[in-house]
């Protein structure tokens, strides 16, 4: 009987924010279908549509600012999320199950 990797089932995933990018699709084939992140940067938002595989978990870095609130599908996120820091840079970290998500991350609402 076959043993299943446990690691192929875990992927993380960390976006660099940058000035000479506004945007960028990728795709990548792996023996377990294919993994998905598609990112758009403006001035007052950034959108990021991701696709975990089936029966996988994902480790998500999002680029973040103080002041800003995260929402996927429109609605607030109230998973638990953390805030890592590495010199000037700052993400925001989520872990989240299999699925497609459509991610915004912009300046809090009153």
């Amino acid at each position: 009987m076959p043993t299943q990797d446990p690691v192929a089932n875990r992927m993380a995933v960390l976006l660099h924010d940058t000035d000479k990018l506004k945007w960028a699709n990728t795709r990548m084939e792996s023996p377990y279908g294919t993994i998905r992140s598609d990112w758009k940067n403006s001035a007052d938002q950034f959108e990021w549509t991701v696709e975990v595989l089936p029966n996988s978990k994902a480790t998500l870095y999002f680029p973040y600012k103080d002041g800003e609130q995260l929402r996927e599908g429109g609605q607030p996120v109230n998973a638990e999320t953390r805030i890592i820091e590495e010199g000037r840079r700052r993400w925001l970290e989520m872990k989240v199950g299999s699925g497609s998500y459509h991610f915004t991350l912009s300046a809090r609402s009153n």
